[in-house]
């Protein structure tokens, strides 16, 4: 059984909350030398067992109906599967229509009853049903890339091809609140862009006038404690933002982290990297500890559900039963 004992660690990453427009402190931007304490020995091959197999996987989510769901951008797929390794119900397939997928690099399931996926290739986010039945498709940048007025609103997707609703955007990670607002990290723009329930879009975050809330290299979004937080590897940075996209703070990542996901777990905050997970107190602005991993190829996302810990790697979802962690 793997116990997480949680640890206390002498580096402070205190977020640096300032004025908009005012230098950051050095000290912000300075990552602690310090290791981070491992808070238990490394997962391996020996505590995990295998329930899934894909080409290139690129994200893991879970619900509270205790399901996996895993995006596939080699088979241009989106996965549902159960503690059991039993496949529920397979999304996609390669192609620009509707429901099919060009690089799905993110999932969200919501709650349950919704599933969002961002259709990197495609410019889009695709919306189903649990069933896998298609809803909508939302643009993500220009819908007409050579017309410079072209709308950036979504276009109502009345014939539910989801041809016309690719755009010119590159959506990497997406995120469904529960107010029904849809967050979209646009990789292209270097924007997070944020859909209400109407399904109408504004610029959120980020973006090249942005001043300290600018985003350089942006790879991973999620929300935590009610802020949204992006990984910035240009910036070497956590950035946080509030509710309404207001910039609120900055964390240096942990030095030697090659960040792949960024995971939420109540007012925690995981960091992905390949060969551990940093667990990081978004409150204070400092990590806790680290879970090493090794499995023999390098980790993509993580998930927790039931007490089961899920590791993604590129070809394997691989599950931990048993887990004690900390909340």
């Amino acid at each position: 059984m793997l116990m997480i004992v949680a640890a206390a660690c002498p580096v402070d990453l205190l977020a640096q909350r300032r004025p908009p427009g005012s230098p950051p402190p050095e000290s912000a931007r300075r990552a602690p030398e310090l290791p981070l304490r491992p808070l238990l020995p490394a997962v391996t091959e020996e505590d995990v067992e295998i329930i899934g197999r894909f080409g290139d996987a690129t994200s893991l989510a879970s619900t509270a109906t205790d399901l996996f769901y895993v995006s596939d951008a080699q088979q241009s797929t989106v996965t549902a599967i159960a503690p059991t390794g039993k496949v529920i119900v397979t999304l996609g397939g390669r192609g620009s229509e509707a429901g099919a997928f060009d690089e799905p690099l993110d999932v969200d399931p919501s709650n349950g009853l919704e599933i969002f996926v961002a259709d990197a290739g495609n410019g889009r986010i695709q919306h189903f049903s649990r069933s896998g039945k298609y809803i909508e498709s939302l643009p993500v940048g220009r819908v007409d890339p050579g017309n410079r007025t072209s709308s950036r609103q979504p276009l109502f997707d009345a014939s539910r091809d989801g041809v016309d609703a690719r755009a010119d955007g590159r959506p990497i990670r997406v995120y469904a609140a529960s107010s029904g607002d849809i967050y979209v990290l646009d990789a292209r723009d270097k924007l997070i862009v944020r859909y209400d329930r109407q399904r109408r879009v504004e610029p959120f975050a980020g973006g090249f006038d942005a001043r300290d809330g600018r985003l350089v290299d942006p790879i991973a979004m999620t929300m935590v404690d009610d802020r949204l937080v992006v990984a910035d590897a240009g910036r070497g940075e956590l950035l946080l933002f509030d509710r309404f996209g207001s910039f609120d703070g900055i964390a240096p990542i942990p030095p030697n982290i090659r960040v792949r996901n960024l995971v939420a777990d109540d007012d925690e905050l995981w960091i992905v990297a390949p060969e551990r997970i940093v667990v990081f107190d978004i409150r204070r602005g400092r990590p806790i500890g680290t879970i090493p991993v090794t499995l023999g190829e390098p980790l993509v996302d993580v998930d927790r559900l039931d007490g089961m810990l899920a590791l993604l790697t590129p070809t394997r979802l691989l599950l931990a039963r048993n887990v004690r962690l900390p909340r």
